[in-house]
């Protein structure tokens, strides 16, 4: 779910209400080790890497939770049994203060893709004790794993809807308990308000400002997320910070009713399973809840808005305990580089400190493995491409089979042949090295994009970016890739359904104006050839 902007406006009511901030470190924040800062450790599990300043029995504890939390969600939310393949990274600060400077400071904790890494890889930055907030966003963002494992082509009502109401899982002793509202938002009968719930502010949106259950049903990405000004300190932003949080308020009423309710529980659990044999969304809906007559949904819905009684699910349930696979203590120029990829290179300020950070690492270990990466992605994304180039160079010459390198050089080099600056055979040579190593799905993609460009293999390209998407099927790049390679096969209704899961994909904070437009397109094109569009998703392709 994407909270940033309505936390955002909770944290500023706060501040208007308090006018104050909380404690401070005794220490400067961010010293390193070696300048008598705590030290960092790195905890991997099964689908965890957490890296951390907490102390190493409390980061295990933390490591075992996560995993906890993972079982239960696959446990208790999704039926049958997936290998979900997902390897989360968690940042876990010990001190706010330092959380707030790579971070948002009114949040618990921030979800995105991994800067400065070609791979794409998933990142959640968390602070504090792990509290229930924070087992609240990993949870959240977790649920869109499995919703995209299970139902990639689950329409953004039904992603947001599920990640809410699975969000509030909470483990207590032997039971777990489902279908807590959630504490961000919330309708009421009483005007825009914050109140202030068990310590945290919470959004009180006016029964009217809810949308119906058939437009919520109705509605795509672009539409469910509203406008992209969400500055709440302007009445635009404001206005738009309030739509979207409505949006989300709907989306979890209209999932609890549907899985509370004894009228809705069983055909939604038939058209959950039927979206998981690859059917699309309306026609899964229509052989279901679709037979409900609209009248009789949208009435409980409505009155679901504002319910007399929250109803949760209590269960017996005992999770399968995973023990830490390995554990070690980052050493400084490892804390280093961490901070570098965590700090915000879009201000000056950001910048120099990520900068002198990458110093500090290369001063204590001139050959770190990931130095030449994140060297080579700083360099590019501020257009210095020779620079780049000339620094993976350097670093293959020393690890020439090193597919991460590999990746990184043919990512620099793609970018290129789409600033026209180089031809397509720039790629070839970069492929053939990636591809007997080739397995993530940035790098896959890439081979995709190579096949092509370069081959003009269509049925190639498909077929990487299918493993793609096998890899990580939250790769909104690959799903817009392989829209474009549908199109040019002439499937034009599969390139729109496949965009658009590509858009509902994106991180927050993400605009894709060339994917909306290529989806217009898509529509239009559709349209003139008496082809209704859809916004159904073909299984994938």
């Amino acid at each position: 779910m994407k909270r940033t902007a309505m936390a955002a406006v909770t944290f500023w009511l706060a501040s208007v209400a308090a006018g104050g901030c909380g404690g401070t470190l005794a220490r400067r924040p961010f010293t390193c080790p070696e300048k008598g800062g705590a030290a960092w450790s790195e905890v991997k599990s099964t689908h965890f890497t957490l890296r951390t300043d907490l102390e190493p029995e409390v980061a295990r504890h933390v490591s075992a939770e996560l995993e906890t939390r993972f079982s239960a969600l696959a446990d208790l939310g999704f039926e049958p049994p997936l290998d979900v393949r997902t390897r989360l990274d968690i940042v876990y600060f010990r001190h706010r203060e330092e959380y707030e400077k790579v971070a948002p400071k009114a949040t618990a904790g921030v979800f995105g893709r991994e800067g400065g890494d070609f791979e794409r890889g998933h990142i959640a930055i968390l602070q504090g004790d792990f509290t229930q907030r924070a087992k609240e966003l990993v949870q959240h963002e977790l649920t869109h794993f499995f919703v995209h494992a299970y139902y990639p082509q689950a329409p953004i009502w039904l992603n947001e809807g599920l990640a809410d109401y699975y969000e509030s899982l909470d483990l207590d002793g032997e039971m777990a308990v489902l279908g807590r509202a959630p504490r961000s938002s919330r309708f009421w009968k009483g005007p825009w308000s914050a109140k202030l719930v068990d310590g945290e502010y919470t959004w009180m949106i006016p029964m009217s400002e809810a949308p119906t259950a058939r437009a919520l049903l109705s509605m795509d990405a672009v539409a469910f997320e509203g406008a992209s000004n969400r500055d709440v300190s302007t009445p635009e932003g404001l206005k738009a910070v309030q739509q979207m949080s409505a949006h989300y308020a709907g989306a979890w009423t209209l999932v609890h009713l549907l899985m509370a309710h004894p009228d809705y529980r069983t055909p939604f659990e038939d058209y959950r399973q039927r979206l998981l044999k690859g059917e699309s969304s309306e026609q899964a809906w229509a052989e279901t809840l679709g037979k409900v007559p609209e009248g009789k949904l949208e009435k409980d819905y409505t009155d679901a808005l504002v319910p007399s009684e929250v109803i949760t699910y209590r269960t017996k349930y005992t999770p399968a305990r995973r023990a830490a696979e390995a554990t070690r203590t980052l050493s400084d120029a490892d804390v280093h580089m961490l901070w570098a990829r965590l700090r915000d290179w879009r201000t000056p300020d950001g910048l120099a400190a990520a900068r002198s950070d990458m110093n500090e690492a290369r001063a204590h270990e001139p050959h770190h493995p990931e130095l030449a990466i994140l060297t080579a992605y700083m360099e590019n994304d501020r257009g210095n491409v020779a620079a780049a180039e000339a620094t993976l160079k350097a670093a293959l010459a020393e690890r020439p089979n090193d597919p991460r390198l590999l990746n990184a050089m043919g990512w620099i080099e793609l970018n290129a042949i789409g600033q026209k600056t180089r031809p397509p055979a720039a790629l070839t040579p970069v492929a053939e090295k990636l591809e007997p190593l080739a397995k993530t799905a940035a790098e896959l993609d890439l081979l995709g994009w190579t096949h092509l460009l370069v081959h003009d293999d269509v049925d190639r390209a498909l077929a990487y970016e299918k493993r793609a998407i096998a890899a990580d099927p939250s790769c909104y790049p690959c799903f817009s890739a392989a829209s474009i390679m549908l199109d040019q096969k002439g499937r034009l209704r599969e390139a729109l359904q496949t965009a658009t899961l590509a858009l509902h994909l994106l991180p927050d904070g993400a605009s894709a104006p060339a994917l909306v437009g290529r989806i217009e397109s898509y529509r239009r094109r559709l349209s003139e050839k008496g082809d209704a569009a859809s916004r159904s998703s073909p299984p994938k392709p």
